[in-house]
């Protein structure tokens, strides 16, 4: 059997053709294909109203928790 090993760099290519929108649309059909029974989006908004942050969080099957690498980009 192969080993697949999937990295930062490797989603970061997957994803370089897509746009916000359908990268966004993207991570949320992942967690319903990881049988996720929910997906939930997650936001932060400055005093302006603006988004700051933004999460998506499923209950699927997929990374054990302990092995995930947490990024953080600013949005501009």
């Amino acid at each position: 059997m192969a080993k697949v090993e999937i990295t930062v760099p490797g989603i970061k290519k997957a994803l370089s053709g897509y746009n916000y929108l359908r990268a966004f649309a993207e991570f949320i059909w992942n967690g319903f294909d990881a049988k996720s029974r929910t997906v939930d989006i997650l936001f932060k908004v400055n005093e302006t109203g603006y988004i700051t942050e933004l999460g998506i969080k499923d209950s699927g099957y997929g990374i054990q928790y302990d092995k995930l690498v947490t990024k953080s980009v600013p949005l501009s």
